[in-house]
């Protein structure tokens, strides 16, 4: 089932056909990662909404499917990156189950993540902030600041990878975190 062609020509008849097919197997996939059911039908929403929007832009060298599938797993992956302050904000205090030690490790690994974005540049930082704690999208963010959407995706940018590179070596004590506090 590979209409590529038709959908980037905006045949939305083969599009509906993909969707209908693809999309119970991509949020099983997406769930492999998410471990909520809500978040992996986001995710597979989302995947779709980006490949219908961006159909004339998109190059795909491999087949339709194997894309789906990198974009459900790249996208999961994205929503916890992009969301892990929220996430952590809203599983402050939840101890993890049968280990006394555990509570204080993730208090821990939320005030390394705090520091790591206080330690951000005044600009970055406040992009960041309204990016991912007020939900603003580049648009209203440039809006808001009187910036341009380049300057905002720019800041953003150095942000994350400040941030990566600072939270390099908790990456995955973070995702499993977050994976374990969503189950």
């Amino acid at each position: 089932m590979d209409n590529w062609q038709d959908i980037k020509r905006g045949d939305i008849k083969v599009f509906s056909k993909v969707f209908r097919y693809y999309y119970p197997l991509l949020c099983n996939y997406a769930n492999i990662f998410c471990k909520n059911h809500s978040i992996s039908e986001e995710v597979v929403q989302e995947v779709f909404i980006n490949l219908w929007e961006n159909r004339k832009s998109i190059t795909i060298k491999t087949s339709l499917e194997k894309y789906l599938y990198i974009s459900v797993k790249n996208r999961s992956y994205n929503y916890f990156r992009d969301n892990f302050k929220l996430i952590l904000s809203e599983i402050d205090g939840i101890e993890i189950p049968y280990n006394p030690n555990g509570y204080l490790e993730f208090n821990e690994l939320k005030k390394i993540c705090e520091k790591a974005i206080d330690e951000l540049p005044l600009k970055c930082k406040e992009i960041f902030m309204l990016s991912r704690e007020e939900g603003l999208s580049y648009r209203q963010i440039a809006d808001m600041k009187g910036i341009s959407y380049k300057t905002v995706e720019n800041q953003l940018g150095i942000a994350l990878k400040k941030l990566r590179n600072q939270l390099g070596p908790y990456i995955d004590i973070i995702f499993c975190l977050l994976i374990a506090s969503i189950t």
